[in-house]
């Protein structure tokens, strides 16, 4: 990730930020009422988790907040280009991990090909039929960005599981 040293003494919100480097472990959270409707509609037409592509809106449009990319480094407020995600997921045990997402390219790049699966339920990962995968492999989409749909997967695949036993508590 690529970055610059943002000029403090011409910002509107220097004091903010001269507070932020007393701290420890600055960090913010922003909290917003969306209606994701339409969205959840799309996913369960086209068979795509909700869950990533919700995370996946709200890393680009957090990355859409050019003070959003700003972080503190030794006495410097530095903007990067682009800042992945830092996100927690439950695990089945009931314990959590740690994830991050890279969106640095377009979620569209699959979307010509879902739907074109031989199974509704296909996870792109390793099915026969697999439309994606087929793309994958005549070089229409880069294998690394499916290696790294594959790496999400895997670590969020039991999660949804994990919901669905819990829903009937």
């Amino acid at each position: 990730m690529n970055w610059r040293t943002v000029d403090m003494s011409r910002e509107s919100r220097r004091d903010q930020f001269a507070y932020f480097q007393t701290l420890s472990n600055p960090y913010v959270g922003v909290t917003v009422q969306v209606d994701v409707t339409e969205l959840a509609v799309w996913c369960r037409e086209r068979g795509t988790s909700f869950f990533l592509a919700v995370l996946y809106a709200a890393v680009r449009a957090a990355n859409g907040v050019p003070e959003l990319r700003r972080r503190i480094r030794g006495d410097q407020v530095v903007e990067y280009d682009r800042c992945p995600s830092s996100h927690t997921v439950a695990l089945p045990d009931g314990t959590y991990c740690y994830c991050s997402l890279e969106v640095d390219r377009p979620f569209r790049e699959f979307l010509p090909y879902l739907g074109q699966c031989q199974f509704t339920s296909c996870s792109h990962t390793c099915e026969k039929g697999c439309a994606i995968l087929q793309a994958v492999e005549k070089g229409e989409i880069p294998r690394q960005r499916h290696e790294s749909y594959c790496a999400m997967y895997q670590e969020i695949k039991d999660v949804k599981q994990w919901q669905q036993r819990n829903k009937n508590v």
